[in-house]
């Protein structure tokens, strides 16, 4: 169970990361 929840952490950090750097760029070229 440990490594499921571990595995999930890594999972919405990752995704998290990758909508605040679509958010950056967007910026960026506005």
């Amino acid at each position: 169970m440990k490594k499921a929840i571990k595995w999930i952490i890594l999972i919405i950090g990752a995704l998290f990361g990758a909508v605040a750097w679509n958010s950056n760029e967007k910026d960026k070229s506005a």
